[in-house]
Protein backbone atom coordinates (compact mmCIF):
# COMPACT_ATOMS: atom_id res chain seq x y z
CA UNK A 1 0.00 0.00 0.00
CA UNK A 2 2.69 2.18 1.05
CA UNK A 3 4.32 1.91 -2.60
CA UNK A 4 1.08 2.77 -4.17
CA UNK A 5 0.69 5.91 -2.34
CA UNK A 6 4.12 6.56 -3.13
CA UNK A 7 4.01 6.50 -6.84
CA UNK A 8 1.03 8.84 -7.27
CA UNK A 9 2.73 11.50 -4.97
CA UNK A 10 5.42 11.25 -7.25
CA UNK A 11 2.68 11.39 -10.37
CA UNK A 12 1.28 14.91 -9.37
CA UNK A 13 4.76 15.96 -7.68
CA UNK A 14 6.66 15.56 -11.43
CA UNK A 15 4.04 18.19 -13.07
CA UNK A 16 4.10 20.86 -9.64
CA UNK A 17 7.64 21.29 -9.26
CA UNK A 18 10.35 22.89 -11.08
CA UNK A 19 12.73 19.59 -11.46
CA UNK A 20 16.90 20.04 -12.14
CA UNK A 21 17.78 16.42 -11.68
CA UNK A 22 18.57 14.65 -14.79
CA UNK A 23 16.58 13.18 -17.17
CA UNK A 24 17.68 9.23 -18.19
CA UNK A 25 17.67 8.41 -21.90
CA UNK A 26 16.18 5.21 -23.47
CA UNK A 27 19.06 2.80 -25.24
CA UNK A 28 17.28 0.16 -26.13
CA UNK A 29 13.56 -2.22 -26.14
CA UNK A 30 13.10 -5.23 -27.33
CA UNK A 31 10.53 -8.31 -26.35
CA UNK A 32 11.68 -11.43 -24.52
CA UNK A 33 9.36 -14.71 -25.24
CA UNK A 34 10.55 -17.11 -22.43
CA UNK A 35 9.18 -18.49 -20.83
CA UNK A 36 6.76 -15.93 -21.69
CA UNK A 37 6.76 -12.72 -23.72
CA UNK A 38 7.97 -9.83 -21.35
CA UNK A 39 9.85 -6.61 -22.17
CA UNK A 40 13.68 -5.73 -21.21
CA UNK A 41 14.97 -1.61 -21.35
CA UNK A 42 17.99 -0.42 -21.15
CA UNK A 43 18.44 2.96 -20.31
CA UNK A 44 21.54 5.55 -19.25
CA UNK A 45 21.52 8.52 -16.83
CA UNK A 46 23.40 11.39 -17.50
CA UNK A 47 24.49 11.78 -13.82
CA UNK A 48 24.04 9.23 -11.54
CA UNK A 49 25.72 11.13 -8.19
CA UNK A 50 22.80 13.78 -7.95
CA UNK A 51 19.54 11.09 -7.55
CA UNK A 52 18.62 7.56 -5.74
CA UNK A 53 17.13 5.85 -8.27
CA UNK A 54 14.09 5.84 -11.14
CA UNK A 55 10.30 5.51 -12.23
CA UNK A 56 9.22 3.82 -15.15
CA UNK A 57 5.93 5.16 -16.42
CA UNK A 58 3.75 3.08 -18.70
CA UNK A 59 0.89 2.98 -20.90
CA UNK A 60 -1.05 1.56 -23.39
CA UNK A 61 -0.22 2.35 -26.45
CA UNK A 62 -1.33 2.41 -30.63
CA UNK A 63 -1.03 5.43 -32.02
CA UNK A 64 2.63 7.75 -32.47
CA UNK A 65 2.02 9.97 -29.91
CA UNK A 66 0.98 9.73 -26.67
CA UNK A 67 0.47 12.72 -24.00
CA UNK A 68 2.73 12.38 -20.37
CA UNK A 69 -0.68 12.06 -18.75
CA UNK A 70 -1.44 9.21 -20.00
CA UNK A 71 1.64 7.18 -18.24
CA UNK A 72 1.16 5.75 -15.00
CA UNK A 73 3.80 5.38 -12.81
CA UNK A 74 5.02 1.05 -13.17
CA UNK A 75 7.65 0.39 -10.79
CA UNK A 76 10.20 2.46 -8.17
CA UNK A 77 13.68 1.31 -9.21
CA UNK A 78 15.42 2.27 -5.83
CA UNK A 79 19.20 1.73 -6.96
CA UNK A 80 20.79 4.65 -8.79
CA UNK A 81 23.24 1.95 -10.65
CA UNK A 82 20.52 -0.39 -12.23
CA UNK A 83 19.84 0.80 -15.79
CA UNK A 84 17.69 -1.84 -16.68
CA UNK A 85 14.24 -3.12 -16.17
CA UNK A 86 11.91 -6.15 -17.00
CA UNK A 87 8.48 -6.10 -17.56
CA UNK A 88 7.12 -9.26 -16.60
CA UNK A 89 3.70 -8.03 -16.77
CA UNK A 90 3.23 -7.54 -20.22
CA UNK A 91 1.34 -10.26 -20.57
CA UNK A 92 -0.92 -10.85 -18.06
CA UNK A 93 -2.07 -6.81 -17.50
CA UNK A 94 -2.44 -6.66 -21.50
CA UNK A 95 -5.13 -9.09 -22.75
CA UNK A 96 -5.72 -7.31 -25.81
CA UNK A 97 -2.05 -7.81 -26.91
CA UNK A 98 -3.22 -8.34 -30.40
CA UNK A 99 -4.50 -4.31 -30.59
CA UNK A 100 -2.43 -2.68 -28.57
CA UNK A 101 0.88 -3.14 -26.67
CA UNK A 102 2.93 -0.32 -24.05
CA UNK A 103 4.99 2.66 -24.13
CA UNK A 104 7.58 3.49 -21.59
CA UNK A 105 9.11 6.76 -20.19
CA UNK A 106 11.00 7.08 -17.28
CA UNK A 107 12.57 9.73 -14.53
CA UNK A 108 15.11 9.88 -12.05
CA UNK A 109 14.45 10.79 -8.27
CA UNK A 110 16.25 11.78 -5.35
CA UNK A 111 14.97 11.34 -1.98
CA UNK A 112 15.25 13.74 1.43
CA UNK A 113 13.43 12.58 4.44
CA UNK A 114 9.94 11.70 3.24
CA UNK A 115 10.46 14.27 0.33
CA UNK A 116 10.93 13.06 -3.09
CA UNK A 117 12.06 15.23 -6.25
CA UNK A 118 11.45 14.19 -9.56
CA UNK A 119 13.53 15.00 -13.11
CA UNK A 120 11.32 15.55 -16.12
CA UNK A 121 10.10 12.45 -17.71
CA UNK A 122 12.53 11.19 -20.75
CA UNK A 123 11.24 10.52 -24.02
CA UNK A 124 8.87 7.55 -25.26
CA UNK A 125 10.32 4.38 -25.96
CA UNK A 126 7.96 1.48 -27.22
CA UNK A 127 9.43 -2.06 -29.17
CA UNK A 128 8.73 -2.92 -32.25
CA UNK A 129 5.14 -4.81 -31.95
CA UNK A 130 2.86 -7.48 -34.63
CA UNK A 131 -0.67 -5.88 -34.66
CA UNK A 132 -2.24 -8.27 -36.90
CA UNK A 133 -2.39 -11.59 -39.21
CA UNK A 134 -5.22 -11.43 -41.87
CA UNK A 135 -5.60 -13.98 -44.43
CA UNK A 136 -6.95 -12.49 -47.41
CA UNK A 137 -7.31 -13.78 -51.42
CA UNK A 138 -9.24 -16.58 -50.74
CA UNK A 139 -6.18 -17.94 -47.95
CA UNK A 140 -3.68 -18.02 -50.56
CA UNK A 141 -2.07 -14.88 -48.51
CA UNK A 142 -1.15 -13.38 -44.80
CA UNK A 143 -1.22 -9.56 -44.34
CA UNK A 144 1.21 -8.79 -41.50
CA UNK A 145 1.13 -5.30 -39.66
CA UNK A 146 3.37 -3.86 -37.41
CA UNK A 147 4.68 -0.79 -35.86
CA UNK A 148 7.98 0.49 -35.72
CA UNK A 149 10.23 1.25 -32.30
CA UNK A 150 9.55 4.24 -30.85
CA UNK A 151 12.28 6.97 -29.47
CA UNK A 152 15.27 4.02 -30.62
CA UNK A 153 17.31 4.21 -33.75
CA UNK A 154 17.23 0.78 -35.37
CA UNK A 155 19.42 -0.92 -37.65
CA UNK A 156 19.02 -3.91 -40.21
CA UNK A 157 15.49 -4.09 -39.58
CA UNK A 158 14.07 -7.57 -40.38
CA UNK A 159 10.56 -10.01 -40.64
CA UNK A 160 11.46 -13.44 -38.92
CA UNK A 161 8.99 -15.73 -40.47
CA UNK A 162 9.40 -19.03 -38.23
CA UNK A 163 7.51 -22.08 -40.14
CA UNK A 164 7.23 -26.20 -38.73
CA UNK A 165 10.57 -26.45 -40.55
CA UNK A 166 12.49 -23.79 -41.58
CA UNK A 167 12.88 -19.79 -40.28
CA UNK A 168 12.77 -17.40 -43.34
CA UNK A 169 14.11 -13.45 -43.22
CA UNK A 170 12.53 -10.54 -44.86
CA UNK A 171 14.26 -7.61 -45.10
CA UNK A 172 11.86 -4.30 -44.48
CA UNK A 173 12.59 -0.52 -43.88
CA UNK A 174 12.29 2.24 -41.28
CA UNK A 175 8.74 3.51 -43.15
CA UNK A 176 7.11 0.01 -43.20
CA UNK A 177 4.05 -1.11 -41.90
CA UNK A 178 2.97 -3.97 -43.42
CA UNK A 179 3.81 -6.53 -45.76
CA UNK A 180 2.30 -9.59 -47.55
CA UNK A 181 3.66 -12.82 -48.10
CA UNK A 182 2.08 -15.63 -50.55
CA UNK A 183 1.87 -18.52 -48.11
CA UNK A 184 2.62 -21.23 -50.82
CA UNK A 185 6.41 -19.14 -51.48
CA UNK A 186 7.43 -20.90 -47.51
CA UNK A 187 7.87 -24.29 -47.37
CA UNK A 188 6.78 -26.32 -44.61
CA UNK A 189 4.72 -23.99 -43.30
CA UNK A 190 1.89 -26.28 -43.31
CA UNK A 191 1.16 -28.53 -40.21
CA UNK A 192 0.83 -32.34 -40.81
CA UNK A 193 -2.56 -31.33 -42.38
CA UNK A 194 -2.84 -30.08 -45.42
CA UNK A 195 -6.25 -28.14 -44.15
CA UNK A 196 -4.24 -26.23 -41.91
CA UNK A 197 -1.66 -23.03 -41.35
CA UNK A 198 0.75 -22.19 -39.02
CA UNK A 199 3.61 -19.19 -39.18
CA UNK A 200 4.89 -17.16 -36.50
CA UNK A 201 6.05 -13.83 -37.07
CA UNK A 202 8.07 -11.24 -35.13
CA UNK A 203 10.50 -7.81 -36.07
CA UNK A 204 14.19 -8.31 -35.77
CA UNK A 205 16.01 -5.28 -35.58
CA UNK A 206 19.53 -3.69 -34.72
CA UNK A 207 19.49 -1.03 -31.75
CA UNK A 208 22.57 -0.05 -30.12
CA UNK A 209 24.75 -2.71 -31.47
CA UNK A 210 21.87 -5.03 -30.02
CA UNK A 211 19.25 -7.39 -31.34
CA UNK A 212 16.25 -6.34 -30.51
CA UNK A 213 12.76 -8.15 -31.09
CA UNK A 214 8.82 -7.11 -31.26
CA UNK A 215 6.56 -9.82 -30.11
CA UNK A 216 5.46 -13.32 -31.51
CA UNK A 217 2.38 -13.61 -33.42
CA UNK A 218 1.19 -16.97 -34.43
CA UNK A 219 -0.98 -17.78 -37.16
CA UNK A 220 -2.84 -21.49 -36.64
CA UNK A 221 -5.98 -22.02 -38.14
CA UNK A 222 -8.34 -24.03 -41.17
CA UNK A 223 -6.90 -23.46 -44.40
CA UNK A 224 -10.00 -24.40 -46.11
CA UNK A 225 -13.41 -23.71 -44.48
CA UNK A 226 -15.86 -26.77 -44.29
CA UNK A 227 -19.38 -27.37 -44.26
CA UNK A 228 -21.31 -30.56 -43.40
CA UNK A 229 -24.44 -30.72 -45.15
CA UNK A 230 -27.66 -32.28 -43.84
CA UNK A 231 -30.57 -33.50 -45.78
CA UNK A 232 -34.15 -32.91 -43.92
CA UNK A 233 -36.30 -34.46 -46.43
CA UNK A 234 -36.27 -35.62 -50.11
CA UNK A 235 -39.92 -35.41 -51.75
CA UNK A 236 -41.37 -35.59 -54.84
CA UNK A 237 -44.43 -33.47 -54.91
CA UNK A 238 -46.33 -33.98 -58.36
CA UNK A 239 -43.43 -32.78 -61.21
CA UNK A 240 -40.94 -31.58 -59.18
CA UNK A 241 -38.13 -32.99 -56.55
CA UNK A 242 -38.06 -30.54 -53.17
CA UNK A 243 -34.71 -30.91 -51.15
CA UNK A 244 -35.09 -29.61 -48.02
CA UNK A 245 -31.45 -29.31 -46.31
CA UNK A 246 -29.42 -27.33 -43.71
CA UNK A 247 -26.08 -26.47 -42.83
CA UNK A 248 -23.82 -27.57 -40.00
CA UNK A 249 -21.20 -24.84 -39.73
CA UNK A 250 -19.61 -22.02 -38.33
CA UNK A 251 -19.67 -19.97 -41.26
CA UNK A 252 -22.51 -19.58 -44.13
CA UNK A 253 -20.96 -20.37 -47.39
CA UNK A 254 -21.50 -17.95 -50.21
CA UNK A 255 -23.99 -19.90 -52.07
CA UNK A 256 -25.30 -23.25 -52.74
CA UNK A 257 -24.58 -25.16 -55.94
CA UNK A 258 -26.91 -27.97 -57.55
CA UNK A 259 -26.09 -30.50 -60.13
CA UNK A 260 -28.89 -32.23 -61.57
CA UNK A 261 -27.82 -35.35 -63.24
CA UNK A 262 -30.07 -37.52 -65.39
CA UNK A 263 -28.63 -41.04 -66.15
CA UNK A 264 -25.43 -40.28 -64.61
CA UNK A 265 -25.54 -37.39 -66.96
CA UNK A 266 -24.98 -33.92 -66.18
CA UNK A 267 -27.27 -32.01 -67.48
CA UNK A 268 -28.16 -28.95 -65.26
CA UNK A 269 -26.49 -26.60 -62.73
CA UNK A 270 -28.19 -23.91 -60.67
CA UNK A 271 -27.30 -21.81 -57.69
CA UNK A 272 -29.06 -20.84 -54.21
CA UNK A 273 -27.82 -17.69 -52.18
CA UNK A 274 -26.91 -19.21 -48.89
CA UNK A 275 -30.10 -18.65 -46.47
CA UNK A 276 -32.17 -20.45 -48.62
CA UNK A 277 -32.64 -23.65 -47.88
CA UNK A 278 -34.91 -25.67 -50.67
CA UNK A 279 -34.10 -26.56 -53.75
CA UNK A 280 -36.87 -27.54 -56.52
CA UNK A 281 -35.97 -29.25 -59.36
CA UNK A 282 -38.52 -30.69 -62.29
CA UNK A 283 -38.78 -34.61 -61.51
CA UNK A 284 -38.91 -37.86 -64.22
CA UNK A 285 -38.70 -40.91 -63.03
CA UNK A 286 -37.77 -42.48 -66.46
CA UNK A 287 -34.58 -40.27 -66.36
CA UNK A 288 -33.25 -41.51 -63.27
CA UNK A 289 -32.40 -38.10 -61.71
CA UNK A 290 -29.44 -37.49 -59.28
CA UNK A 291 -28.59 -34.34 -57.30
CA UNK A 292 -25.36 -33.14 -55.81
CA UNK A 293 -25.51 -30.44 -53.74
CA UNK A 294 -21.66 -28.19 -53.42
CA UNK A 295 -20.92 -25.34 -50.59
CA UNK A 296 -19.16 -22.93 -52.40
CA UNK A 297 -17.17 -19.96 -50.30
CA UNK A 298 -16.71 -16.35 -51.59
CA UNK A 299 -14.10 -17.74 -53.44
CA UNK A 300 -15.70 -20.40 -55.45
CA UNK A 301 -13.88 -22.65 -53.44
CA UNK A 302 -15.74 -26.20 -52.60
CA UNK A 303 -15.98 -26.11 -48.76
CA UNK A 304 -18.54 -28.89 -48.55
CA UNK A 305 -20.69 -31.50 -50.55
CA UNK A 306 -23.42 -34.23 -50.35
CA UNK A 307 -23.29 -37.48 -51.33
CA UNK A 308 -25.71 -37.78 -54.84
CA UNK A 309 -29.19 -37.62 -53.93
CA UNK A 310 -32.27 -39.05 -55.92
CA UNK A 311 -35.45 -38.95 -54.77
CA UNK A 312 -37.60 -42.33 -53.82
CA UNK A 313 -39.49 -43.65 -56.82
CA UNK A 314 -41.93 -46.16 -56.84
CA UNK A 315 -43.67 -47.63 -60.50
CA UNK A 316 -45.70 -50.33 -61.22
CA UNK A 317 -43.89 -53.06 -62.83
CA UNK A 318 -46.11 -55.76 -63.25
CA UNK A 319 -49.45 -57.25 -63.46
CA UNK A 320 -49.97 -61.05 -63.04
CA UNK A 321 -52.77 -61.67 -65.28
CA UNK A 322 -55.83 -62.81 -63.87
CA UNK A 323 -54.51 -62.69 -60.38
CA UNK A 324 -55.85 -59.92 -58.21
CA UNK A 325 -52.60 -58.71 -57.51
CA UNK A 326 -49.94 -55.70 -58.78
CA UNK A 327 -46.57 -55.55 -58.28
CA UNK A 328 -44.69 -51.91 -57.73
CA UNK A 329 -40.81 -51.39 -57.43
CA UNK A 330 -39.28 -49.50 -55.39
CA UNK A 331 -36.16 -47.70 -56.69
CA UNK A 332 -32.51 -48.15 -54.70
CA UNK A 333 -31.13 -44.81 -55.86
CA UNK A 334 -31.11 -42.29 -53.70
CA UNK A 335 -28.81 -41.57 -50.57
CA UNK A 336 -29.57 -43.23 -47.60
CA UNK A 337 -26.30 -44.09 -45.16
CA UNK A 338 -27.91 -44.71 -42.38
CA UNK A 339 -28.43 -48.18 -41.32
CA UNK A 340 -31.86 -47.72 -39.41
CA UNK A 341 -35.05 -47.47 -41.83
CA UNK A 342 -38.62 -47.19 -41.63
CA UNK A 343 -40.52 -47.48 -44.94
CA UNK A 344 -44.00 -47.67 -45.27
CA UNK A 345 -46.70 -47.98 -48.36
CA UNK A 346 -49.55 -45.67 -48.19
CA UNK A 347 -53.02 -45.79 -50.25
CA UNK A 348 -55.97 -44.25 -50.91
CA UNK A 349 -58.49 -44.66 -53.35
CA UNK A 350 -58.41 -42.44 -56.36
CA UNK A 351 -61.31 -40.17 -55.30
CA UNK A 352 -60.37 -40.29 -51.75
CA UNK A 353 -57.96 -37.50 -50.62
CA UNK A 354 -57.16 -39.74 -47.18
CA UNK A 355 -53.80 -42.23 -47.30
CA UNK A 356 -54.12 -45.11 -45.14
CA UNK A 357 -51.04 -46.79 -43.75
CA UNK A 358 -51.21 -50.72 -46.31
CA UNK A 359 -47.37 -51.90 -44.82
CA UNK A 360 -44.73 -50.64 -42.72
CA UNK A 361 -41.41 -52.46 -42.87
CA UNK A 362 -37.85 -51.57 -40.90
CA UNK A 363 -36.23 -52.19 -44.63
CA UNK A 364 -36.98 -51.09 -48.34
CA UNK A 365 -38.31 -53.55 -50.43
CA UNK A 366 -37.73 -54.41 -54.08
CA UNK A 367 -41.18 -54.70 -54.46
CA UNK A 368 -44.67 -54.15 -53.00
CA UNK A 369 -47.84 -55.56 -53.30
CA UNK A 370 -51.39 -55.23 -52.93
CA UNK A 371 -53.71 -58.32 -53.39
CA UNK A 372 -57.10 -55.98 -52.67
CA UNK A 373 -58.72 -56.38 -55.82
CA UNK A 374 -61.36 -53.91 -55.18
CA UNK A 375 -59.16 -50.99 -54.26
CA UNK A 376 -56.66 -52.15 -56.67
CA UNK A 377 -58.41 -51.40 -59.42
CA UNK A 378 -58.10 -47.88 -59.12
CA UNK A 379 -56.18 -46.54 -56.19
CA UNK A 380 -53.38 -44.02 -55.60
CA UNK A 381 -50.32 -44.99 -53.66
CA UNK A 382 -46.83 -43.29 -52.55
CA UNK A 383 -43.92 -44.92 -50.17
CA UNK A 384 -42.07 -42.77 -47.18
CA UNK A 385 -39.09 -43.62 -45.53
CA UNK A 386 -37.40 -42.57 -42.69
CA UNK A 387 -33.62 -42.87 -41.47
CA UNK A 388 -33.18 -42.46 -37.93
CA UNK A 389 -29.54 -41.60 -35.81
CA UNK A 390 -28.34 -44.26 -34.53
CA UNK A 391 -26.38 -43.07 -31.83
CA UNK A 392 -29.36 -41.32 -30.14
CA UNK A 393 -32.31 -43.45 -31.88
CA UNK A 394 -33.60 -39.29 -33.26
CA UNK A 395 -35.10 -38.71 -36.56
CA UNK A 396 -32.91 -37.66 -39.21
CA UNK A 397 -34.41 -37.77 -42.80
CA UNK A 398 -37.55 -38.05 -44.24
CA UNK A 399 -37.79 -39.33 -48.52
CA UNK A 400 -41.59 -39.06 -49.40
CA UNK A 401 -41.78 -40.88 -53.26
CA UNK A 402 -43.74 -39.74 -56.35
CA UNK A 403 -47.60 -40.61 -55.97
CA UNK A 404 -48.40 -43.63 -58.16
CA UNK A 405 -51.97 -43.23 -59.70
CA UNK A 406 -52.93 -46.83 -60.95
CA UNK A 407 -55.88 -47.56 -62.99
CA UNK A 408 -56.28 -50.74 -64.61
CA UNK A 409 -58.98 -51.48 -67.41
CA UNK A 410 -61.27 -54.40 -66.64
CA UNK A 411 -60.14 -58.00 -67.92
CA UNK A 412 -62.54 -60.62 -68.16
CA UNK A 413 -62.93 -63.87 -70.05
CA UNK A 414 -65.44 -66.42 -70.62
CA UNK A 415 -65.73 -69.53 -71.71
CA UNK A 416 -68.00 -71.09 -74.37
CA UNK A 417 -68.26 -74.51 -73.53
CA UNK A 418 -67.11 -77.28 -70.43
CA UNK A 419 -66.74 -81.07 -71.01
CA UNK A 420 -67.85 -82.42 -68.04
CA UNK A 421 -65.55 -85.80 -68.82
CA UNK A 422 -62.80 -83.61 -69.56
CA UNK A 423 -59.32 -85.04 -67.73
CA UNK A 424 -58.81 -81.10 -67.00
CA UNK A 425 -60.07 -80.60 -63.75
CA UNK A 426 -61.09 -76.75 -64.61
CA UNK A 427 -62.24 -77.59 -68.30
CA UNK A 428 -65.56 -79.26 -66.12
CA UNK A 429 -66.64 -76.55 -64.55
CA UNK A 430 -68.12 -73.22 -65.67
CA UNK A 431 -66.36 -70.34 -64.23
CA UNK A 432 -64.95 -66.74 -65.42
CA UNK A 433 -61.97 -64.93 -65.00
CA UNK A 434 -62.03 -61.07 -64.22
CA UNK A 435 -59.35 -58.51 -62.84
CA UNK A 436 -60.30 -55.68 -61.41
CA UNK A 437 -64.05 -55.74 -61.66
CA UNK A 438 -64.84 -53.53 -58.79
CA UNK A 439 -68.49 -55.70 -58.87
CA UNK A 440 -70.21 -58.94 -60.13
CA UNK A 441 -72.83 -60.89 -60.58
CA UNK A 442 -73.71 -63.64 -62.48
CA UNK A 443 -77.09 -65.55 -63.35
CA UNK A 444 -77.29 -69.14 -65.33
CA UNK A 445 -80.66 -70.23 -67.23
CA UNK A 446 -81.46 -73.05 -68.76
CA UNK A 447 -83.29 -73.15 -72.55
CA UNK A 448 -86.12 -72.58 -71.52
CA UNK A 449 -85.49 -69.72 -69.48
CA UNK A 450 -85.52 -71.25 -65.75
CA UNK A 451 -82.96 -69.59 -63.75
CA UNK A 452 -80.44 -72.51 -62.06
CA UNK A 453 -77.52 -70.51 -60.41
CA UNK A 454 -76.88 -66.96 -59.41
CA UNK A 455 -73.62 -65.55 -57.52
CA UNK A 456 -71.70 -62.09 -56.36
CA UNK A 457 -68.81 -64.51 -55.80
CA UNK A 458 -65.95 -63.99 -58.71
CA UNK A 459 -64.67 -67.46 -57.74
CA UNK A 460 -67.25 -69.63 -58.18
CA UNK A 461 -67.16 -72.55 -60.66
CA UNK A 462 -70.51 -74.22 -61.47
CA UNK A 463 -71.05 -77.50 -63.71
CA UNK A 464 -75.26 -78.70 -64.20
CA UNK A 465 -76.72 -80.75 -61.19
CA UNK A 466 -78.30 -83.00 -63.50
CA UNK A 467 -75.87 -84.03 -65.97
CA UNK A 468 -78.40 -86.65 -67.88
CA UNK A 469 -78.92 -85.92 -71.22
CA UNK A 470 -80.58 -86.84 -74.76
CA UNK A 471 -77.89 -85.74 -76.94
CA UNK A 472 -73.97 -84.87 -76.82
CA UNK A 473 -74.34 -81.38 -75.50
CA UNK A 474 -76.69 -78.64 -73.92
CA UNK A 475 -77.28 -74.94 -74.37
CA UNK A 476 -77.09 -72.78 -71.55
CA UNK A 477 -77.50 -68.75 -70.94
CA UNK A 478 -75.78 -66.63 -68.50
CA UNK A 479 -76.14 -62.70 -67.34
CA UNK A 480 -73.02 -61.06 -66.07
CA UNK A 481 -72.94 -57.70 -64.65
CA UNK A 482 -69.84 -56.17 -63.16
CA UNK A 483 -68.32 -52.64 -62.87
CA UNK A 484 -65.30 -51.44 -64.18
CA UNK A 485 -62.24 -49.39 -62.74
CA UNK A 486 -63.70 -46.26 -63.43
CA UNK A 487 -67.11 -46.95 -61.98
CA UNK A 488 -69.66 -47.94 -64.77
CA UNK A 489 -71.63 -51.01 -65.13
CA UNK A 490 -71.34 -53.11 -67.89
CA UNK A 491 -73.96 -56.20 -68.87
CA UNK A 492 -72.95 -59.50 -70.43
CA UNK A 493 -75.28 -62.08 -71.76
CA UNK A 494 -74.92 -64.76 -74.49
CA UNK A 495 -74.53 -68.66 -74.06
CA UNK A 496 -72.45 -71.41 -73.41
CA UNK A 497 -72.47 -75.66 -74.46
CA UNK A 498 -72.00 -78.19 -71.77
CA UNK A 499 -70.47 -81.22 -73.23
CA UNK A 500 -70.78 -84.80 -71.68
Amino acid sequence: MRIIILIFIVFSGFQTQALHLPVPVFKHISVEEYPEQKVFIEWICPDTSLIDGYILYRTVYDQSSVADSAFMPLAEINKKNTCTFTDLSFINQNPNIGLHHYAYKIASFKRSGTEYEYSELSQTIAPFFIKKLTLQNCNSEILIEWSNAIGAAYQKMQLKIMTISKDYYISASESDRQTTIKINDYEGSQTESADSIKLCFKIMAEINGKNSFSNQLCLLEARSEQTNIAIDSVIVNGSNTEIHFNAVLENLPAFWLFQTFENNRLVHTDSLGSAEKLYKAPFNAAQEPKYQILAINPCKQIIGQYAYISPLVIKETRQLLFENTFEMATSKLFSATENVQKTTLYAAGLSSPNFEDIETLNYIPDYWQDNNIEAAAAKKYFVKLETYNQANGGFQTSYQSNILNLYKETKIEIPNAIYLLSPIETDKYFQIKCVFCSSFTIEIFDIKGISLFNSDDIQFKWQPSNSKQTTDYAVYYYLIKYKNTKGLVYTLKDRFLVFQ
